[in-house]
């Protein structure tokens, strides 16, 4: 079994070994195996892979660079991973029974969701889990560039996915202290997500915490006009007006 960790400290397990980023070339190594597996046996063109380790300036001779990398790379990958080469592009071949953490992530949460839709809560909570332990991981920590960034911002998608569903079980099992947890995490990742001040709002108050409620309220007041100049939406105010008259 062969496993890919992209967040994190970005390696490959098997039964026998684990091979980092040490061994793969360092710190182009990883944006390489990062970059081929984040979509994994789809063709990447050396253009986009050059710009992935050199956003802002290509060096000289860069062309013989990126091989070199390349070719460290794909004698540190363990078998059967494959790096191929053709037409100007690379490829990671990854076996079909091969689990990679980003993978999984987007199927977990996936999956949750549709428990949510079909009512099946009993199943929401462990799909949640794994969704919401590899999105809370770092990712590429110390990098930069376009499409690392791209990557943070899907990653950081995902995780209020998970977040979400995860509350959605944690209010159905009457877990209201997880739930609020959960809440917060929502709204340190986008203090702007006023529909995560709204979540706040309700589960404050069916928690019997009407006074947590309307502090709720004032935080997305404040943070929508200092942020946007702009007043709550009008779902938020009648939420609170329905919450102050309850």
């Amino acid at each position: 079994m062969i496993r890919i960790y992209l967040t994190g400290e970005p390696l490959v397990e098997t039964d026998e070994s684990v091979v980092r980023p040490i061994d793969l070339s360092g710190r182009q190594g990883r944006l390489v195996l990062t970059a081929l597996a984040w979509n994994h046996d789809d063709a990447v063109p050396r253009g986009d892979v050059a710009e992935i380790l050199w956003p802002a300036d290509r060096p000289p001779s860069w062309e013989a660079t990126l091989a070199a990398v390349i070719s460290n790379v794909r004698r540190g990958l363990p078998p059967p991973l494959e790096i191929e080469h053709a037409t100007g592009c690379y490829r990671l071949r990854v076996p079909t029974d091969a689990w990679v953490d980003v993978e999984a992530a987007y199927g977990a949460a996936h999956a949750a969701e549709g428990a949510i839709r079909l009512d099946d809560m009993a199943d929401v909570y462990a799909w949640t889990g794994v969704a919401t332990a590899i999105t809370k991981r770092p990712f590429l920590v110390g990098e930069d560039g376009p499409w690392v960034e791209a990557r943070r911002r899907e990653l950081t998608a995902l995780r209020i996915r998970a977040l979400d569903a995860a509350i959605e079980f944690c209010t159905w099992n009457d877990e209201w202290g997880p739930a609020l947890r959960y809440i917060e995490s929502l709204i340190d990742l986008d203090p702007l997500r006023e529909s995560s001040y709204r979540r706040l709002m309700t589960v404050s108050a069916a928690s019997g915490d009407r006074a947590g409620a309307a502090r709720a309220y004032e935080r997305c007041r404040a943070a929508l006009a200092e942020e946007l100049g702009v007043s709550p939406h009008a779902e938020t105010e009648a939420l609170y007006d329905h919450i102050l008259e309850a």
